[in-house]
């Protein structure tokens, strides 16, 4: 005997559709962002964003790092 409505099937998939259409929040973590030139690396500033990345492209931004400098520059999660 089946159970009327979607069925097993259909309702997962409408349950998948139904989820996919909501953006997902990113998490923002703050960054530690470091100069590499010499040892020890050269602290930067802390950065809000949420990976790596966009943390390297607001350090540039906000710290007007020099374009020979933008290339050494890590982030690493702050705890």
């Amino acid at each position: 005997m089946r159970a009327s409505g979607l069925g097993f099937l259909d309702a997962r998939l409408y349950i998948r559709l139904m989820r996919g259409g909501r953006k997902r929040e990113r998490r923002v973590a703050t960054w530690e962002v470091s100069r590499l030139k010499a040892s020890p690396a050269a602290f930067i500033g802390l950065i809000d964003a949420p990976d790596e990345a966009s943390a390297i492209k607001a350090a540039i931004k906000q710290f007007a790092i020099r374009p020979q400098d933008q290339k050494r520059l890590i982030a690493v999660r702050h705890q």
